[in-house]
């Protein structure tokens, strides 16, 4: 959904989604809501573009179970801007070696069980 120069990925959107092995996400995203990629089982790489342009919102919140399930998931960078990872947001994610915070970030929270089931 988008509004102005931001958009949100609504839930369950690409839930499911058994070819997806790449995604780049544009500057603008302010949401990754609820399962938005949640059992996308052959998804390996994200990449999700900041920027500081004037009405350009930055991702705030990677909600529940946004990429639970994503078993070939690797590694992924969470964006500066990035305040809170809700529930189960990463559960399952056998292959996830390596989560990175950009520098300067302002992560607040951390669900408990968000990284459950990863090694």
């Amino acid at each position: 959904v988008k509004q102005n120069n931001n958009y949100t990925i609504e839930d369950s959107a690409f839930e499911n989604c058994t070819n997806i092995e790449k995604i780049k996400l544009n500057a603008g995203l302010s949401s990754i809501n609820n399962e938005a990629f949640k059992n996308n089982i052959s998804l390996k790489n994200i990449e999700i573009l900041n920027t500081t342009s004037i009405g350009v919102e930055k991702l705030k919140t990677i909600g529940n179970s946004v990429f639970s399930g994503c078993e070939k998931l690797q590694i992924f960078e969470i964006p500066a801007s990035v305040t809170g990872i809700e529930e189960k947001a990463f559960v399952n994610c056998d292959k996830l070696e390596t989560v990175t915070f950009e520098k300067g970030s302002k992560l607040d929270y951390i669900a408990v069980d968000a990284f459950a089931g990863c090694k």
